[in-house]
């Protein structure tokens, strides 16, 4: 099965979107800026919002982004 996907930038249309990442990464600095989401520091930890039509999980790192 293939999945199709697109880059996220800060101006991406975020209706039917899911967003996985690390805080590393600068488009999920800047949806979580956008959601105004505190990030998660802890090892391992990681943030889930999610609202209709769009998911954002950040993770403070690769394992939190994993189990998030």
């Amino acid at each position: 099965m293939r999945v199709p996907t697109a880059a996220a930038t800060a101006g991406h249309d975020r209706r039917n979107a899911i967003l996985i990442g690390t805080l590393g990464s600068a488009p999920t600095r800047k949806w979580l800026a956008a959601a105004g989401a505190e990030p998660v520091r802890q090892a391992e930890g990681y943030l889930l919002r999610a609202a209709p039509g769009s998911v954002l999980i950040a993770g403070a790192d690769a394992r939190g982004a994993l189990y998030g």
